[in-house]
């Protein structure tokens, strides 16, 4: 028999960036430091593969600008629907 159509994993990282999502919308702009600070905070696991899936493959996250972060520049994200 067949199983569902979402594996744990797969459900797990959408979950993932669904609150990540919400991150943005409440918090507003955050630089990618920033989000992985809300992430440890919040005692959720820091995954890359999660970051990428939702900052840079979400139609609604944007680079905004970038900022001087400890160690160069660090990217600020911001959610924003467009048409």
């Amino acid at each position: 028999m067949r199983g569902g159509r979402w594996s744990e994993e797969r459900r797990a990282t959408r979950e993932a960036v669904t609150w990540l999502h919400l991150l943005l919308q409440e918090q507003g702009p955050m630089s990618t430091p920033a989000i992985i600070e809300a992430l440890q905070a919040a005692g959720r696991e820091v995954r890359v593969h999660e970051l990428q899936r939702a900052l840079r493959r979400s139609e609604h996250v944007h680079a905004v600008g970038t900022e001087e972060g400890p160690r160069g520049k660090v990217t600020v994200w911001a959610w924003d629907v467009r048409d």
